[in-house]
C-alpha cells in the first residue's frame, strides 16, 4: 500500500511540472502580430526602438505582452534601455540662467557697450554707456554657458503688471561678438479674461554650441520687464526625437461638463496640449487613467486658449507629463458654456519610444512580437543588472532595422483566454491530499504492529 502511494505521488508531482512548463511556455503564435528584425550578426546584442504599431497593439499598460523570438521561438532577453526612468522625471531640472538687460537710447545717438567675461566663460557685466539720459531696453542677454543638458525648453518670466501681445526674436552667440538668428520670431503672451491671467511665454530651441542667447524685442516701446529666464532641461538620456497624435474626443451622456479622449494605445507620454479653434477660451482639469474604468488621475488643472490678431494664431503652451501607459483621458470644464460650440476641442500628446536592449541569443532571424492577452500576465525575462551596467556595453550594441509587419495569431489573441481551471492547484491539491493519506497508512500500520506485539 505505501509503495502506491508513493507511486501515485510522484507521478502526480511530474504531472504538476508538467502542467506548469505547458503554462509557461510563449509561442510567436500566441501573440497578434510581429515585426521581423534585422541586425549585426557581429554583435552581442542589439537594440529597436518600439514603433507606433507596438504600443497601438499591446493589450498591458505596462506592455508585458511584448516579446522577442529567435528563431525556433525561444524568448530573448532583454531590458528597457534607460531614457526615461523613476530618477528622469520629465523635465523637472530647471535653473535660473543670469540675464543681462541692453538699452538703447530712444534717439539716434552713439551708444557703448562694454562686456565683461569672465576666464570660464561666464558672462559677468553689461554696461551701456550714452549721451542721452532716456533709454529703453531692446533686448536682454542670456547667459547659457554652464548649461550642459540638452535644453527642453526656455521660460520667461516677466515682472510687472504689462498686458498684451510682445513679438521677440532670439539670437545666438559664442563669444558676444558675432550673432546668428536662431528663432525668426515668438510672441510673449500676456492677457486677462474672465478675471484670469493668461501667460505664454516659453520658446524651444537647440543651443547647438551657443553658449549666449540675446532676446531681442521687435517692438521694444511695448516690451514687458523680464525678471528670469529659466531653462527647462532634458536627461542627457533622453531621445530628442519626440512623436506627436492628436485625438479627438466624445461628449459624455448625462455630464455636460465632460469630454473623453481614448488614445488607441498606451503610449509613453511626455506633452499634452488641447488644441482648439481660434479666439477661444477653455479652462478645465484634465484627469488620466490607464483603465476605462479608473481610477482616475487628475493631472492639471489649466486655462487653454487660442488668439487670432491679424494673421497670427497663438496658442497656449502645452504641459510637460511623464505618464507611461495612460491610455484614456478626460477633461472637465469649469464652465458647460465653455463647450457649447460643436467643435470638440482636440487633445494633441508628445510621445517618445522606448528602446529595447537585447541579447543575440539563439539563431535569428528574430522577431518582435506583440499583443497578448495570455502574456500580459506572465513574467518578462529580462537581462541581470550586471548585463545593464558592462563596461562597454554601448559599443557592442547596434540599432537593429524592422521590417513590414506580419500576422501572426491575429486579433483573437488579443483578448484575454477565459479563466481555465486551475489545474496546478488542484493538482497539487491532490498531492497533498495523497501524502497525508500515506501518512495515516503508515501510521495505522505502526499501530496495528505495535498492538499485534503487545499481545
Amino acid at each position: 500500500m505505501s509503495k502506491l502511494a508513493v507511486s501515485v505521488t510522484l507521478g502526480l508531482v511530474f504531472l504538476v511540472g508538467s502542467v506548469t512548463a505547458a503554462e509557461q511556455v510563449l509561442r510567436p503564435s500566441d501573440f497578434a502580430l510581429g515585426i521581423p528584425l534585422q541586425h549585426d550578426e557581429g554583435l552581442p546584442y542589439f537594440e529597436i526602438e518600439l514603433p507606433e504599431l507596438a504600443y497601438r497593439t499591446a493589450t498591458d499598460p505596462a506592455l508585458r505582452d511584448i516579446r522577442i523570438f529567435d528563431a525556433d521561438g525561444r524568448v530573448l532577453r532583454h531590458f528597457v534601455a534607460p531614457t526615461d526612468n523613476e530618477t528622469e522625471r520629465a523635465f523637472t531640472a530647471r535653473t535660473a540662467l543670469p540675464i543681462f538687460p541692453v538699452t538703447e537710447s530712444a534717439s539716434a545717438v552713439s551708444i557703448r557697450e562694454s562686456i565683461t567675461v569672465a576666464s570660464n566663460g561666464r558672462l559677468v557685466t553689461i554696461r551701456s554707456h550714452s549721451n542721452q539720459t532716456s533709454q529703453q531696453v531692446h533686448a536682454y542677454i542670456v547667459d547659457a554657458s554652464t548649461v550642459q543638458d540638452p535644453v527642453n525648453h526656455f521660460q520667461i518670466n516677466t515682472g510687472g503688471d504689462e498686458f498684451g501681445v510682445t513679438p521677440y526674436a532670439v539670437d545666438g552667440s559664442t563669444d558676444l561678438a558675432s550673432w546668428s538668428l536662431l528663432l525668426r520670431r515668438a510672441d510673449m503672451v500676456r492677457l486677462q479674461h474672465s478675471g484670469r491671467t493668461l501667460e505664454q511665454a516659453r520658446f524651444k530651441l537647440n543651443l547647438s554650441g551657443n553658449k549666449y542667447l540675446r532676446i531681442r524685442w521687435l517692438q521694444p516701446a511695448t516690451a514687458p520687464t523680464i525678471a528670469e529666464v529659466l531653462v527647462h532641461l532634458r536627461r542627457s538620456g533622453d531621445s530628442e526625437v519626440l512623436h506627436s497624435f492628436a485625438v479627438a474626443g466624445h461628449r459624455v451622456e448625462d455630464e455636460p461638463l465632460q469630454i473623453d479622449y481614448d488614445l488607441g494605445g498606451y503610449f509613453p507620454l511626455r506633452e499634452v496640449a488641447m488644441r482648439l479653434t481660434p479666439n477661444r477660451f477653455i479652462a478645465g482639469t484634465l484627469s488620466a487613467a490607464r483603465d476605462i474604468d479608473g481610477p482616475w488621475t487628475t493631472v492639471q488643472r489649466e486655462d487653454w486658449y487660442a488668439l487670432k490678431v491679424d494673421d497670427l494664431v497663438m496658442r497656449s503652451a502645452g504641459l510637460d507629463i511623464h505618464r507611461d501607459g495612460f491610455r484614456y483621458w478626460r477633461f472637465t470644464a469649469s464652465d458647460e458654456h465653455q463647450l457649447a460650440d460643436a467643435e470638440l476641442p482636440l487633445l494633441q500628446f508628445g510621445w517618445r519610444a522606448q528602446r529595447y536592449r537585447v541579447l543575440a541569443e539563439g539563431q535569428g532571424p528574430y522577431l518582435l512580437a506583440v499583443g497578448s492577452g495570455r502574456a500580459a500576465n506572465r513574467a518578462v525575462q529580462t537581462l541581470p543588472l550586471a548585463a545593464r551596467d558592462m563596461a562597454g556595453a554601448d559599443a557592442m550594441s547596434a540599432p537593429a532595422a524592422l521590417g513590414e509587419r506580419v500576422s501572426l495569431g491575429g486579433d483573437e489573441r488579443l483578448r484575454k483566454p477565459k479563466p481555465a481551471l486551475p489545474w496546478q492547484r488542484i493538482v497539487l491539491w491532490c498531492v497533498l491530499c495523497v501524502g497525508v493519506g500515506g501518512i495515516g497508512v503508515v501510521a495505522w500500520r505502526l499501530y496495528r504492529e505495535m498492538n499485534q506485539a503487545g499481545r
